[in-house]
């Protein structure tokens, strides 16, 4: 498997949560939550860098392979912590090292899969309890053989 190390400082995101959760093994529409997020929340998120930075965070127990169901969110990179909003929410990513893999948007579920049991294999030690797939272009959602990268935080 390709990938990269990344170092980053604290950053800050702020959208919207998938209502109830997501099974893995039950069909999902992602591209319709998507679409929910930029037609309804995106504009009314202040602070958000530019050119806008969107990911796919998932938020799971630390045990994620005995987990049948996590949280996700649809989330724009933000210049700070902003006031609470109505139906925003916003989540902190901690500062350090991590490990991205590129993937094709058609098989990130599998993808997340794999990689977590790559970096067993190859001894890279994780930090658990989430992770996101980064989008290059705004409209990668929807299009299935555009590059996501999917992003891990290392344990140093």
């Amino acid at each position: 498997m390709e990938y990269k190390y990344a170092n980053f400082d604290v950053r800050f995101f702020a959208g919207i949560e998938f209502e109830d959760g997501i099974e893995p093994s039950s069909p999902y529409d992602l591209v319709s939550f998507y679409d929910s997020f930029f037609d309804e929340f995106n504009s009314t998120i202040k602070g958000k860098f530019e050119p806008e930075n969107i990911i796919g965070m998932v938020c799971y127990p630390p045990d994620i392979e005995e987990e049948t169901k996590y949280d996700y969110y649809a989330l724009a990179e933000i210049v700070a912590l902003i006031p609470q909003q109505p139906h925003i929410v916003t989540k902190k990513l901690p500062a350090g090292k991590y490990i991205c893999f590129s993937v094709k948007v058609s098989k990130l579920h599998d993808a997340r899969t794999q990689i977590y049991k790559y970096c067993k294999q190859q001894n890279i030690s994780l930090h658990y309890g989430f992770d996101y797939e980064e989008y290059q272009n705004q409209d990668d959602y929807k299009n299935p053989l555009a590059d996501v990268n999917i992003c891990l935080k290392v344990e140093e």
